[in-house]
């Protein structure tokens, strides 16, 4: 089926613009403008984060983005095949994975108990060190012949995975050792600026089209740069890469990275390999186990393209029985109606509420092929509730705005401006119209969050 393409264009200049409404939007009355604009905001999961009020001011382009790794017990890996002879004879191995990006920080320590994850053998460190950054040793050695063997046993490099058991054999008066503590890190995004322009002469304000009703072009247009700053703040945020290579005068690279480009980074990304996910029961299945092990929450809420959303729709409908159908009237039911979520249901123990992101559905944005588009297949996932972080009850999605005390710009979550005679100044027959946002997408516990890109036919 051929796709009407988009008749838009590009010009320097059309007629007089109209005071953009977005210019009243600040974090305590952004609902009020999504819920009287919804037709403006198609789905945008942007406008979502500011109608609901999960927006933070800030004063720097960059900002911190908490991430918490840590997990109940400690593991390290190894560099090396593990060969075990007898519980008598020490193991040096190589430790593999550390806790900060300077590789100083490791799990194992003199004393503590680990287990090995695929034979169950308990091993003791009898003697660590960990003078070189990278390259940290351990001696490690069973600590009973009875799980050992006969003949001994090696455990493959990439098989082996040391489980932190604690100290459970200390002595009578027991005295202090070192204990295991937990690697909170952060993450870096930035602030990226957004605009959005629009320039009118004064004739295009004056000259009727008959085939429109007598009205300007002006009139038909004059309306527009509302819903396009919305739909290109979208596509920054969420789709926006880290840029080294912008030329055009006006322009800058920006190190600020989308939604998805963070969760790819960051998250849990399910791509098949770089070929695409099947989207089928074990699709499901692996996806169940990425959130369990990751272990914050079992709801999630999804953007999904168009072409992933059929192919859920006809995996829910082949289910049949073996999916619960979630009805979920709960206190966000008015973000849920304006932003356009339409499908609850439950599979392996998790809660997925998701809807057909337009966005990502280039036949009704653009009048492109949706079949042949990468946006068509994806699917990202994003973690529901809050997290405790410090002392804070903190969401796992919120924007960051870049704000200063200028009196007309304070607390305001997009910028207008507009210039021109047709505006009472200077005295250039014309009227210039710009949005500004200084925006950038925060994700606490990244890892929490998951993309995946489905496979095409």
């Amino acid at each position: 089926m051929a796709h009407t393409p988009q008749h838009g264009f590009a010009a320097p200049e059309l007629n007089k613009p109209i005071l953009s409404s977005l210019d009243l939007i600040t974090p305590s009355n952004a609902m009020e403008f999504y819920r009287a604009f919804k037709s403006l905001t198609r789905d945008s999961l942007v406008g979502e984060l500011e109608a609901s009020g999960r927006v933070v001011r800030t004063g720097t382009e960059n900002f911190k983005m908490a991430l918490d790794f840590n997990k109940p017990e400690n593991l390290f890996r190894v560099t090396a095949d593990v060969a075990v002879v007898d519980e008598d004879t020490p193991i040096t191995v190589t430790v593999d994975n550390y806790t900060d990006d300077g590789e100083t920080l490791s799990a194992p320590e003199v004393g503590l108990s680990f287990v090995e994850n695929t034979t169950g053998i308990i091993f003791e460190v009898i003697s660590v060190n960990k003078a070189t950054a990278g390259a940290h040793t351990a001696s490690i050695k069973p600590v009973s012949s009875e799980q050992i063997p006969s003949g001994g046993v090696t455990i493959p490099a990439a098989d082996a995975e040391f489980i932190s058991r604690g100290r459970p054999n200390v002595q009578e008066s027991s005295f202090q050792q070192p204990g295991e503590y937990e690697g909170y890190s952060t993450m870096e995004n930035f602030v990226r600026i957004i605009r959005t322009n629009k320039q009118y002469s004064d004739l295009a304000t004056m000259l009727s089209l008959i085939e429109f009703g007598g009205r300007s072009y002006y009139d038909l247009d004059s309306d527009s740069i509302t819903k396009q700053h919305i739909d290109k703040k979208e596509r920054a945020l969420i789709d926006g890469v880290a840029t080294d290579a912008v030329t055009s005068t006006g322009n800058q690279n920006t190190d600020a990275k989308g939604l998805v480009e963070l969760v790819k980074t960051y998250g849990t990304s399910l791509d098949g390999g770089g070929s695409g996910e099947t989207l089928n029961d074990a699709f499901f299945l692996n996806l169940s186990r990425a959130i369990d092990a990751d272990g914050r929450v079992d709801s999630y809420r999804g953007l999904i393209g168009s072409e992933a959303y059929y192919a859920i729709d006809a995996f829910l409908k082949a289910a049949g029985q073996n999916v619960q159908v979630v009805i979920n009237n709960g206190s966000d039911q008015d973000i849920k109606v304006i932003f356009d979520y339409m499908q609850d249901f439950k599979i392996y123990g998790v809660d997925y509420n998701f809807k057909k992101y337009q966005y990502w559905n280039p036949a009704r944005m653009s009048g492109a092929d949706s079949a042949k588009s990468l946006d068509a297949y994806k699917m990202l996932f994003i973690p529901q509730g809050q997290r405790l972080v410090g002392s804070e009850l903190r969401d796992f999605l919120r924007l960051r705005y870049l704000d200063n005390e200028i009196t007309t710009d304070e607390d305001r979550l997009n910028k207008m401006d507009w210039d021109g005679a047709l505006f009472n100044r200077n005295t250039t027959r014309h009227g210039q119209i710009s949005i500004t946002s200084y925006m950038g997408i925060e994700a606490t516990d990244i890892d929490a969050f998951v993309f995946a890109q489905l496979a095409q036919p």
